[in-house]
């Protein structure tokens, strides 16, 4: 069995599809590689979207709170993006993956002029220099993950398997925990770790 001589119009078309498929592939590819790429760092956190029945609840847990709403490992923007809708509080949010802090300004933008100046979203590595400056008011959310070293004030069960975990600073402080074991007043007022974000 011989192979038909193709020509070079035969050749051509071949190599046009050979060119096709690998471009197709090669756009997956860099489509693809800032959502696995997260998986490579040293504190790997996949992006789990939220599911609708988590942001309602933390929608609900945020309701009637002071201050600005903050996100860390905001995603796609969805949790930021209702409470702003809702609430109308400034909300921000913090991911580490920049396409998704592209998709969040996107998402925002397409709200509404409202909601695109009630939210705002940035870079930042999750590390102790946030958690040290928020305010012994403030209540942390967190979908799926416990934030390493600190207690819960709250677990709640949403979509059957999914988890919240809510901390709420002043319980986990460590400057208001030793104070309150000294039986310390502390005055907020004056003490530098109770900065706004």
């Amino acid at each position: 069995m011989s192979i038909p001589d193709l020509g070079a119009e035969g050749q051509r078309r071949k190599m046009v599809g050979l060119f096709t498929v690998a471009g197709v592939f090669s756009a997956l590819g860099a489509v693809l590689l800032p959502f696995v790429a997260p998986a490579l760092r040293r504190h790997a956190l996949p992006y789990i979207p939220t599911t609708k029945s988590q942001v309602d609840a933390i929608v609900k847990l945020c309701r009637g709170r002071p201050g600005p709403f903050l996100d860390l490992g905001s995603g796609d923007g969805r949790i930021v993006i209702e409470v702003a809708k809702q609430l109308g509080i400034p909300s921000h949010g913090i991911e580490l993956n920049p396409w998704l802090v592209f998709f969040s300004k996107l998402r925002a933008a397409l709200s509404g002029p409202d909601v695109f100046k009630q939210t705002s979203f940035k870079m930042a590595e999750l590390d102790e220099r946030i958690l040290s400056k928020a305010s012994p008011t403030a209540r942390i959310i967190s979908c799926e993950f416990k934030l390493p070293g600190r207690e819960p004030t709250q677990q709640i069960q949403t979509d059957g398997s999914r988890t919240l975990w809510v901390f709420d600073v002043d319980a986990n402080h460590p400057h208001l925990a030793d104070a309150n074991n000294n039986n310390n007043n502390i005055d907020k007022a004056n003490d530098p770790r109770v900065d706004a974000m």
